[in-house]
């Protein structure tokens, strides 16, 4: 993802993903409703096999939103949108056309509602001001469509009012769904700025607590090597070759467990935390994780925690094999690259389906994504600015 385009889909990610079904609701009805009004609608109807080929296009229009908006895709792009739009409108066209010479009453025209409905799929993956600029176009459109139509019509009912009918669904369904979805959008919003003043209030009080636990390390540190050592030496009131060379040995000590706390990231931690509550030890954070530049800490709040939750998610499987857990963060031109590799005593359909939602949400929050999978072990490659 190179850009945020402010929709609910990269302000929510995992809220997108489970609004998944209603995206098949919408589909289900765009062909269940052009079906219906088709076959009320049959008598009118002067070219069947159009006929046909119109609601075939409006299941296309539907299909482009399922697929777009699945998990295999970063996010919904523009183009996908309007492709959808366009399908929508061939479709509508069509129909129109199937009933050039009969249709009488305007009753069989059921483009406007399946137009509307393929916008609405869109609410959690496009801009607000792209479903109503598209709802505005879509209702004009269907305003020309309206006046092309109306040699065929027997109604007295002046132009301007079966205009406004036809465009009603459509401009309704579009605005309804701009509308809701700066809602969502502004409550995200606002629900993030609570959360990050809550995080600030909370700060002073966390790192009092991490100086006193890495006090308590030291304290610990002393009492079991450096405490016994000083109190045999009172004692023996004499230092020999082997206490210099016991002193030169806890020095080293504490030495490389100081530095191995200051080179520790979030990443380690979380690692050794997963180790601890799975296997009941600490898992190896150091030897997993490989990051000589430090680049974990460059990572956005919804990087971190989309990685923390993929993390997690392995150590949760039976299938995962935890000797086989690599991570690797290295610079790439001006962006940084994370590799994970995994190893599972499973087949790859079992896998990708248990991280799928993961590597969605992956795939939002960070701008490239890579996967591939061979010998039972899998890799994500994916990409990040460092700021």
């Amino acid at each position: 993802m190179s850009h945020r385009e402010g929709t609910v889909q990269q302000l929510d990610p995992l809220g997108a993903l489970s609004s998944r079904p209603l995206t098949f609701v919408a589909s289900t009805c765009v062909l269940a409703y052009g079906i219906a009004i088709t076959m009320i609608n049959a008598p009118d109807i002067d070219h069947p096999v159009i006929a046909a080929l119109a609601l075939v296009v409006a299941v296309a229009a539907s299909l482009v939103v399922v697929v777009a908006s699945g998990p295999r895709y970063a996010f919904v792009k523009r183009k996908a949108f309007i492709l959808a739009v366009g399908l929508a409108f061939a479709g509508y066209l069509l129909s129109i056309i199937s009933m050039w010479n009969r249709n009488a009453h305007l009753r069989g025209d059921w483009g406007p509602m399946v137009v509307g409905i393929v916008i609405l799929s869109f609410l959690v993956y496009r801009p607000p001001r792209e479903l109503a600029i598209a709802g505005i176009l879509s209702a004009i459109f269907t305003g020309f469509m309206v006046l092309a139509d109306t040699r065929s019509l027997v109604t007295e009912i002046p132009t301007i009012v079966l205009i406004i009918t036809a465009a009603t669904p459509v401009l309704t369904l579009s605005l309804g769904a701009a509308a809701l979805a700066q809602v969502v959008i502004r409550s995200i919003r606002r629900w993030g700025l609570e959360v990050i003043a809550a995080a600030k209030a909370m700060e002073t009080e966390l790192h009092a607590g991490i100086a006193r636990s890495v006090q308590q390390d030291r304290v610990t540190i002393l009492n079991r090597d450096v405490v016994p050592f000083l109190t045999h030496v009172l004692q023996s009131g004499d230092i020999g070759d082997e206490d210099r060379a016991r002193a030169l040995a806890i020095s080293e000590s504490i030495r490389s467990v100081m530095v191995a706390e200051v080179d520790r990231s979030w990443l380690d931690s979380v690692i050794e935390s997963e180790g601890m509550a799975r296997l009941g030890k600490r898992a190896p954070g150091a030897e997993t994780v490989h990051d000589p530049d430090r680049l974990a800490a460059a990572m956005t709040t919804d990087q971190r925690t989309a990685m923390r939750a993929l993390i997690v998610a392995l150590f949760s499987h039976d299938a995962f094999d935890r000797q086989g857990l690599d991570i690797r963060l290295d610079r790439r031109a001006v962006l940084c690259v994370v590799s994970v590799r995994a190893s599972f005593r499973a087949s790859e359909s079992v896998i990708r389906q248990y991280l799928a939602a993961y590597l969605a949400i992956l795939r939002i929050v960070f701008i490239d994504f890579e996967l591939t999978w061979s010998r039972n072990t899998l890799t994500v490659r994916f990409f990040y600015d460092e700021h």
